[in-house]
């Protein structure tokens, strides 16, 4: 993406000097664009921070939102353009700068939209900087030029949101390289968006096969994700909703999200890693922590009082994720633990790990010496764990 560019004087140059004149041009007017420099004149630049049109998903430049059907991508692109259009709030803490945007809901009507903006907007008047496009023509065939005449004609535009690619992408050429074509579908909304400064979210579809990259689901070639700013990918799991995020200006983000039925609107719950876990996840976490050893399934199901099975279940899941670690077949640990501060590197003799439930769970007999082990405490006095 290209950024605000604004030249300084020179080093050493006459005190005194003018200082340099914005290379800002009026909102709506396209930026003057600087494609060659020297080092020496590089280093001497100054440059705008990074403009976010909602805090911290999406920026200025060309973001690629991709989703599975029917999963909520439109709920989501609706309020936030209806955030921007009034400058407040988007998945219950995203700041939005105010601004003017278009939707084009491609594959919505006007009964749809009304229906929608009922739910979404939360004030008695809607606001008139947001505008709603139910067609437009395909981006080589007039699209761009369409989208050209809204920017120039609006005070202060902020957004715009395309629903969906296929809508008005051209077609592929018959004998066309897959990833060319991707490419070349959204490069022109990627130069507009540079041209003007402003942020254009492209919807589209995630594959049916998963991947561990998330940017590997996006349906298509990486033509899609090579030529786009950012990308942001709303998934659905056994542990629910997330909102993963990673692009070229903004920090790689993975939060658990939830839609809000009787708003319809999307809320962000947290980091997704923490949000992911269970409460059956976080007795082990903190069991291991608080362990001697590597303990198995077995040991950990008696103290959290769960079967032997459902922690089985979990512990993979729980390995990929990086909540536990691996340490010998049927043996886990915690990723904090020091495996050689206890002695208990290289244990073969089949014996259990030391228990780690907490202090207050042990009661030891007044006798025993402060370097006696918790397992030796629990085998003299089996009593002494609780529940």
């Amino acid at each position: 993406m290209d950024l605000q560019v604004h030249r300084v004087a020179p080093m050493g140059a006459a005190m005194g000097q003018a200082p340099p004149k914005s290379q800002n041009g009026p909102l709506g007017v396209p930026k003057p664009r600087l494609t060659a420099m020297t080092a020496a004149e590089l280093q001497c630049m100054t440059f705008d921070p990074i403009r976010y049109v909602a805090e911290p998903y999406v920026a200025e430049g060309l973001t690629l939102f991709a989703g599975k059907p029917k999963l909520g991508k439109s709920w989501l692109v609706l309020d936030i353009c209806n955030s921007v259009a009034r400058g407040t709030y988007t998945l219950g803490g995203a700041h939005c700068q105010e601004g003017d945007v278009l939707y084009a809901a491609l594959e919505d009507n006007p009964r749809r939209l009304r229906e929608r903006m009922d739910k979404v907007c939360l004030f008695p008047e809607w606001p008139e900087r947001l505008t709603f496009w139910t067609e437009m023509p395909r981006l080589e065939d007039g699209g761009i030029d369409a989208l050209r005449d809204w920017i120039t004609t609006q005070p202060n535009p902020r957004l715009i949101v395309i629903d969906v690619l296929n809508k008005v992408r051209a077609s592929k050429g018959r004998n066309e390289d897959s990833y060319v074509y991707d490419y070349r579908s959204v490069a022109p909304l990627k130069a507009l968006a540079d041209e003007f400064s402003l942020a254009i979210i492209l919807v589209h579809h995630t594959r049916k096969m998963g991947a561990d990259d998330k940017l590997e689901t996006v349906s298509g070639t990486n033509g899609l994700t090579g030529a786009a700013d950012t990308i942001l990918v709303l998934d659905r799991s056994g542990e629910g909703c997330t909102l993963y995020a990673r692009g070229r200006d903004i920090a790689e983000i993975d939060t658990a999200v939830q839609f809000e039925k009787d708003t319809c609107r999307w809320r962000v719950l947290g980091e997704a890693s923490a949000v992911r876990r269970s409460s059956a996840r976080n007795k082990i976490v903190e069991m291991l922590r608080n362990a001697s050893g590597p303990m198995t399934s077995k040991e950990m199901a008696d103290v959290t009082d769960q079967t032997d099975n459902a922690v089985r279940r979990l512990l993979p899941k729980m390995v990929k994720d990086g909540d536990v670690i691996r340490t010998e077949r049927g043996k886990y640990a915690s990723p904090d633990i020091n495996l050689g501060n206890n002695g208990n590197e290289g244990n073969t003799s089949g014996a259990a790990v030391a228990v780690c439930a907490p202090v207050t769970d042990v009661t030891a007999p007044a006798e025993a010496p402060d370097n006696v082990g918790v397992s030796q405490r629990i085998s003299e006095n089996p009593g002494g764990l609780h529940g």
